[in-house]
């Protein structure tokens, strides 16, 4: 955590150190959705386009088109017969970029309606290279087409900070631009790395520790699948969105494989806290985690018709937030009940949930990865809720011990004590019966005296 920390402070400061060598794009943004190829072009119509502030809310999408364009007029106050970069610090997704009618750049491909097979980083830094003397003083145009969505149904267009986040869009001289752009990406690797390392100590952690502890543990096995979905669903997140890695073939592409298990992470979230009370039946459980699966598989297959993912994903949608709601349920159950560990368990799956909903408020922190951080949060508040449980085992176990121990000796005591009172009795009563024998004896031996004597 302290190296992260390191790692925000160093962002801030390589940011400001910079301020002064950056010359920002400022005018009068515009927005419009669709895939209009002109849009690019200078000279082109702008009454239908909307003003937009960057990073701010997107223009109602009624038509939820997957796809959108921004422009901007801008004045360069650089010497244009140097050679400079265009920076774009923040751009979700994947992206095409044009400067007075020309494509300078673009990272990632566009899918189509529904499809995940393409590669569609998350906010990686831009950077463009711009030949010299290629920009006017005055009056260039700038277009960038941007990603709105996956998918033509609410809930799968994406709101506030898809597409440009913010608006740190600048021109550089190319030596200072490269040094930046480097500098950026070391700081996102780095992030990145951090969040690995401790993705890999959490699950090593339950693997070795944890498992060990509490074999018996009814959700532990839930807890186990739910981090690992999690943990992999990042690794996926990380190198296939933001670094924009991918292997494919014919059938399947890892983008699908990676989609799906964030799709499906739902599910083994909620049969977690299911496993806490059990207060449904297990039939009914397994029909709907069925039934949760095959709407995941339907949504993300190429062949599926999009009527149909549509519907899908409404139902897909639906599920997910009964079962947030469950989960949410149980927690404060466990809470109310006082359980051990509840109140950590509540407050990681609330971060969880809020950080999975950041992406609606403009850029997220941490270069996008508010999921990953959320995500990261819970599974270590799960852990601590655990280590809470084998402590309050390990301290009832003393007590136990304790108290077993102390049975015992009363146990032992009492039967000394019956042992000493019955050993007593017998030694008396021998006493007295060798007593009797002995006078017995007497007196025969003086009735056999006188009757020799007589």
């Amino acid at each position: 955590m302290r190296s992260l920390l390191i790692l925000i402070a160093f962002l801030f400061s390589f940011h400001s150190l910079f301020a002064a060598d950056k010359d920002f794009i400022v005018g009068d943004w515009k927005f419009i959705y669709g895939d209009d190829a002109s849009y690019s072009d200078v000279g082109i119509d702008e009454s239908n386009w909307q003003s937009i502030t960057l990073g701010k809310s997107l223009p109602a999408n009624s038509d939820y088109a997957i796809n959108g364009w921004y422009r901007v007029s801008f004045d360069a106050h650089i010497d244009i017969s140097e050679q400079y970069a265009l920076i774009i610090e923040n751009l979700r997704l994947a992206d095409e970029t044009w400067i007075n009618g020309v494509k300078v750049g673009g990272l990632g491909q566009f899918n189509k309606n529904w499809r995940f097979e393409k590669n569609s980083p998350l906010g990686l830094i831009r950077k463009y290279d711009l030949p010299a003397g290629f920009l006017k003083y005055n009056d260039n145009l700038l277009a960038i087409k941007v990603v709105t969505g996956f998918g033509k149904a609410k809930g799968a267009v994406l709101p506030v900070g898809f597409g440009i986040g913010s608006d740190s869009i600048f021109l550089s001289e190319l030596a200072l631009a490269n040094k930046y752009y480097n500098k950026q990406i070391t700081i996102t690797s780095s992030i990145d790395a951090i969040f690995l390392t401790m993705g890999l100590i959490e699950l090593l952690i339950l693997i070795l520790l944890i498992r060990t502890a509490i074999v018996n543990s009814s959700e532990f096995k839930w807890l186990f699948i739910t981090s690992l979905t999690l943990f992999i669903g990042g690794i996926g997140y990380d190198l296939f969105f933001i670094f924009n890695i991918t292997f494919s073939n014919q059938y399947v592409t890892t983008n699908l494989v990676f989609a799906f298990i964030l799709l499906i992470t739902p599910l083994p979230l909620m049969l977690y806290f299911w496993n806490q009370f059990k207060n449904i039946s297990k039939k009914y459980m397994i029909l709907i985690s069925l039934i949760y699966s095959i709407l995941c598989f339907l949504i993300l297959l190429p062949i599926t018709n999009d009527e149909l993912k549509v519907v899908c994903w409404y139902v897909w949608s639906m599920m997910t937030f009964a079962f947030i709601l469950y989960c949410f349920a149980v927690a404060l159950h466990a809470v109310n009940l006082k359980r051990t560990g509840s109140i950590a368990q509540l407050i990681g799956l609330s971060v969880l949930i809020i950080s999975a909903s950041l992406h609606h408020f403009g850029d997220g922190f941490l270069g996008h990865r508010n999921i990953q951080f959320g995500s990261l949060f819970y599974r270590y508040m799960i852990l601590f809720a655990y280590f809470q449980k084998i402590q309050v085992i390990r301290i009832d176990f003393k007590k136990l011990s304790a108290r077993m121990v102390s049975i015992v000796e009363d146990v032992n005591a009492k039967i000394a004590r019956e042992l000493h009172d019955g050993i007593g009795q017998h030694l008396a009563s021998m006493k007295i019966h060798t007593q009797l024998l002995s006078k017995d004896l007497k007196e025969k031996q003086l009735e056999s005296i006188d009757i020799i004597k007589s």
